[in-house]
């Protein structure tokens, strides 16, 4: 017995010495692990936006302020929106085309005459694009521009303040999707209407669309705060019209029709002679148009007729 109770003695003792060095060996892996959690938290706050785990590439903390603001339109609630990014935070509901009991907007006397229109008090509308003023061809944040869909409007908002200050209504135009697109300048935006509609309005038979229907290009002087006005509108053949953009670069730096050259074309009596039309399509060149809207290439021979057609003769 004293034999067998030695034996069992030397057994535990060895079973002691392998328990505490899985003890021993177990607690250094899991201070390791503690050790390297602890440093990848610690500098966490430090990655970049291409690292990192979802939350922390998005996250902006109290005090700080999103890289980028995106100005959303709102499709039928016919405000904009602005949401910070990449937070993805709503920052703020901007009133456009629709009431808004929050603030009043379109119930006090300040707002409720910008949403009158020839047809009367519309308080509401299908908000589509965006646009920001440019200098020299690249957004330079002072106003925001936004189409009005259903009753052709465009509204200017004023960066600083991130409110609306005014609302223009578009004539000769039926649906304000294709809009609002800003020159390089600024000095104009354009917008084109979305379905062709007969010019002077008029009840005609549909069978009559060739000969009746036309579309028009709205240029509207945009870089004059609270004196939004419709510089001039150019006649086009009967399509529907939709989405394009002012050019930019080398050929487009010249972003107006020279003052001399608009007045000849708006002055009563005159006609398109060949060489006031080589001239109204360098001119047109020198706007950008010429990519400007995606139609038929046929549609520019039509269009010349149409403008050598509505001008009388001298």
């Amino acid at each position: 017995m004293a034999g067998l109770h030695t034996h069992t003695n030397r057994l535990e003792g060895k079973m002691d010495s392998r328990t505490r060095r899985l003890l021993k060996s177990s607690a250094a892996l899991i201070a390791v692990v503690l050790v390297a959690y602890a440093c990848t938290r610690s500098t966490t706050p430090n990655q970049t936006l291409l690292t990192g785990d979802a939350a922390t590439r998005v996250y902006v903390p109290p005090g700080s302020y999103d890289e980028f603001y995106a100005f959303m339109s709102g499709g039928f609630s016919g405000q904009v929106s602005v949401y910070g990014l990449p937070s993805g935070r709503l920052l703020k509901v901007i009133p456009v085309f629709s009431q808004n009991a929050e603030n009043g907007w379109g119930y006090n006397e300040e707002t409720k005459p910008m949403l009158q229109t020839t047809y009367g008090f519309i308080p509401w509308d299908d908000t589509h694009h965006t646009e920001m003023s440019m200098t020299d061809g690249m957004p330079d944040g002072r106003w925001l521009f936004i189409n009005g869909n259903n009753t052709p409007r465009i509204a200017r908002i004023d960066l600083t303040r991130f409110e609306t200050d005014e609302i223009i209504q578009i004539p000769n135009s039926a649906g304000g999707h294709a809009s609002p697109f800003a020159t390089p300048d600024t000095k104009y935006v354009v917008s084109a209407t979305r379905f062709s509609v007969p010019i002077p309005n008029a009840d005609v038979p549909i069978d009559s669309y060739k000969q009746n229907f036309r579309g028009t290009l709205s240029f509207i002087y945009a870089d004059r705060p609270g004196k939004m006005d419709i510089a001039f509108q150019i006649l086009m053949p009967g399509y529907d019209y939709d989405l394009g953009h002012a050019g930019k670069g080398p050929r487009s730096k010249t972003t107006s029709l020279r003052g001399s050259f608009l007045r000849w074309l708006i002055s009563p009596g005159r006609h398109f002679t060949g060489a006031g039309l080589a001239t109204f399509t360098g001119e047109l060149a020198k706007l950008g148009l010429a990519s400007m809207f995606w139609q038929p290439l046929e549609a520019l021979a039509q269009f010349f007729a149409l403008l050598a057609a509505c001008r009388p003769d001298a």
